[in-house]
């Protein structure tokens, strides 16, 4: 199983198109470093522009922590299915996306 995300801008009022700004996914086995990292992807859908760029940006600086490595690996998969590694390649590149961006309507449907 996996998150599925896409970052994507709001509705237009007129047609209700949506545009799709980039697309990922990982797996769901994260779970466990995603909330000692203090998010999900979950609340990340709650957040929009520059209060969904910070959380990631906390999310990632927490995962890039050495102090808190210790931790993270004591709930990363064992099957190596969702490693540290992966995670942080993951919400690196979903800062960088969102960050490029630069948009005040963007946010993260899972």
């Amino acid at each position: 199983m996996s998150y599925d995300i896409e970052v994507i801008d709001d509705p237009c009022p007129t047609c209700g198109h949506s545009e799709g700004r980039y697309e990922s996914n990982i797996t769901t086995n994260v779970r466990e470093m995603m909330d000692l990292a203090g998010a999900n992807f979950w609340d990340l859908q709650k957040l929009k522009g520059d209060a969904l760029c910070e959380k990631i940006a906390e999310v990632l600086a927490f995962l890039m922590d050495e102090a808190n490595e210790g931790a993270l690996r004591e709930v990363e998969p064992s099957n190596g299915w969702g490693t540290l590694e992966q995670l942080r390649e993951f919400m690196l590149h979903l800062w960088i996306e969102v960050d490029a961006l630069d948009d005040p309507r963007l946010h993260v449907e899972a």
